[in-house]
C-alpha cells in the first residue's frame, strides 16, 4: 500500500544551489508513496517583500558558482537505479503569498535584452486569486508549476543548480502544472530527487531570466520507478492532452533537433505503423516545438504531440510502452 509522506523545508532539508551525486537523502520512499513538500524562495530563503536589486547582487556574488535555488530535497526512492525511468506525478500544489519577479542589471549578460536594458530591477507583487495585477488593466493568469524537478545527475562532482539536463533540473517548463507528468532517466542509486524553485506563472522562453518567482506552501506528488523499456537520455513529459520530449542543450537549434529527434524515434517506436520518416511528416505537421527557457546556460526545447492525433490512444509511459512500474509501485 503506498503510503504519503511529509518534508518540511529546513536547513537540514534543502540543498542551496547545488547537487551532488553523493548527497545523503533526507527522506527514503517506495514507489507509489506521496510526498507533501514545501519549497523556499531563494538563496538560503532570503528573498522577502524588502528584497532590493542591491540584494540580490550581494546574494549573487556570496552564491559564487552555485545558483540561487533553494531545493527541497534529495529524496531516495528504494529500488531505483541506474537505467530506471522516476515518474513524477504533480497532484496538487499551493503558493505562498508573496511573489517577485527581478532582471539583473544588464551588465551582467544575463537575460535575452542584457544588451538593451542597462539598469535591473526586483519587482514584488502579491498573489491572491487567479490573477496578479502587474500594473493598472494589465493582470497575469497565475498558473502555478515548479521550475525545478530534478534527479541526482549524470557525472561525479557538485553541480551548480542553474544549468537543466539529463538529470531534469533547473528545465523551467511551464506545461507542468496540476495534472502533468515529468519522466527523468536515473542516473543514480535512489534516483535522489530534489524540487524547487516555484513559479506562480512563467512565458516560455523565461526572457528577462526570471518567472513570477514564489515558494510552494505546499506541493504534492507521486514517485514510481519505471522499469523495462529502452534507455531514456533526456526528461519527457505527458499533460492531459500532450506528450512532450524535453532537451537542454547550448543552442536552440541543438535542443530543437535533440527534442525532435527523441519524438519522431519514440513515436515510431510505439506506432509499429510509422517508419521514422512518416513520423517526422507527421510532426511537421502536428507538433509544436517550444522554447521552455533561453536564460539558464543549456536553453530549453520541448517537442509536442496532442494525444488526440492518436484515436486509439498512444502508450507514452503506460501499457505496450515497455516500461512497468516495480511491483507495489501504481502510475
Amino acid at each position: 500500500m503506498a503510503t504519503h509522506h511529509e518534508l518540511r523545508a529546513s536547513s537540514e532539508t534543502v540543498r542551496l544551489g547545488a547537487v551532488d551525486r553523493t548527497d545523503t537523502p533526507v527522506l527514503t520512499i517506495e514507489s507509489g508513496d506521496t510526498v507533501s513538500l514545501d519549497t523556499w524562495t531563494a538563496w538560503g530563503n532570503r528573498v522577502t517583500p524588502e528584497l532590493t536589486i542591491e540584494d540580490v547582487g550581494r546574494f549573487v556574488g556570496e552564491a559564487g558558482q552555485a545558483g540561487p535555488h533553494d531545493l527541497t530535497g534529495p529524496i531516495a526512492v528504494h529500488g531505483a537505479r541506474p537505467g530506471d525511468v522516476l515518474r513524477v506525478d504533480v497532484l496538487d500544489l499551493r503558493l505562498r503569498s508573496h511573489v517577485f519577479n527581478l532582471s539583473l542589471p544588464g551588465h551582467l549578460g544575463i537575460g535575452l535584452l542584457a544588451d538593451d536594458i542597462a539598469e535591473g530591477q526586483v519587482r514584488h507583487f502579491r498573489l491572491t486569486g487567479d490573477t496578479v495585477e502587474f500594473a493598472p488593466g494589465i493582470e497575469v493568469p497565475v498558473r502555478p508549476f515548479l521550475g525545478y524537478l530534478g534527479v541526482a545527475p549524470r557525472s561525479e562532482g557538485p553541480h551548480s543548480s542553474i544549468p537543466p539536463g539529463p538529470h531534469g533540473g533547473n528545465i523551467d517548463v511551464p506545461d507542468l502544472v496540476v495534472g502533468s507528468s515529468l519522466f527523468l532517466p536515473v542516473w543514480a542509486e535512489g534516483a535522489l530527487f530534489c524540487a524547487g524553485d516555484a513559479h506562480a506563472a512563467q512565458g516560455y522562453g523565461e526572457v528577462n531570466l526570471t518567472a513570477l518567482e514564489a515558494s510552494a506552501e505546499e506541493a504534492v506528488l507521486r514517485f514510481t520507478v519505471l522499469r523495462g523499456g529502452p534507455a531514456l537520455t533526456s526528461p519527457r513529459a505527458e499533460t492531459p492532452t500532450e506528450v512532450l520530449s524535453l532537451a537542454f542543450r547550448e543552442s536552440l537549434d541543438a535542443a530543437s533537433k535533440e527534442a525532435l529527434r527523441d519524438l519522431v524515434a519514440e513515436l515510431a517506436r510505439l506506432r509499429p505503423e510509422l517508419d521514422p520518416i512518416d513520423a517526422y511528416s507527421l510532426c511537421s505537421m502536428v507538433a509544436d516545438l517550444k522554447v521552455s527557457q533561453v536564460v539558464n546556460a543549456e536553453l530549453g526545447v520541448q517537442a509536442s504531440i496532442a494525444k488526440d492525433v492518436f484515436t486509439d490512444g498512444l502508450p507514452w509511459f503506460g501499457d505496450g510502452s515497455g516500461w512497468a512500474p516495480l511491483p507495489g509501485g501504481s502510475a
